[in-house]
């Protein structure tokens, strides 16, 4: 039997590495950029302190998604209060009630047959919510004003997503929902706490 030389070895290693390169691995996941909301100008309460109760709790067990979300969503509506509310007065607080921040992932039938195995399925459906009510609160706890909001968006994905392409899917989904709740919350925010917002 034929024995490789050195060099004989080096070039046929330098042939494998390439060739290991381009095997089924998938692609590295992808980093997302947190979701923030410091490009809008804050909305200023007339209260000594800005609070968040996390009134809805996420849940860990399918077909819950929340916590595997690019950003787990409780933690991007956590942010907007956080980013958008701002304590500019001498008494009394606010209270951002986190009242849903849920995702679920829905696990779509296929069909049969023949034409189904030359086109890409519909795969899963991921239906996202996100509700907040803010409340102006006295010294005594007392609620003087409130103004609430609820958004809510879905994408579907086929079998020819990639798990990158998914997850990009589901950021813009985060985006556009956060966007949705923002202006609702704003607008409830402006109508009902009148000359409260500066």
């Amino acid at each position: 039997m034929a024995r490789l030389s050195l060099s004989g070895l080096i070039a046929l290693a330098a042939l494998a590495g390439p060739l290991a390169g381009c095997g089924g691995a998938p692609p590295p996941p992808q980093t997302f950029a947190d979701l923030r909301f410091t490009t809008e100008p804050p909305l200023r309460l007339a209260v000594a302190a800005v609070e968040i109760n996390d009134e809805y709790r996420p849940n860990l067990d399918p077909p819950h998604y929340e916590q595997r979300m690019p950003i787990p969503l409780p933690h991007v509506v956590d942010n907007w209060a956080r980013d958008r509310l701002q304590a500019a007065g001498a008494s009394g607080h606010a209270v951002a009630v986190v009242t849903d921040a849920s995702v679920v992932e829905i696990v779509l039938p296929k069909e049969s047959g023949l034409s189904s195995t030359f086109t890409d399925q519909l795969d899963r459906q991921y239906v996202a919510r996100a509700g907040v009510r803010v409340e102006l609160r006295d010294d005594a706890g007392r609620a003087t004003r409130v103004a609430e909001g609820h958004a809510e968006r879905s994408i579907t994905t086929n079998e020819g997503n990639s798990l990158n392409d998914r997850d990009r899917l589901l950021y813009q989904m985060e985006i556009d929902l956060m966007a949705d709740l923002d202006r609702q919350l704003e607008t409830q925010i402006r109508n009902n706490f009148g000359n409260l917002v500066r």
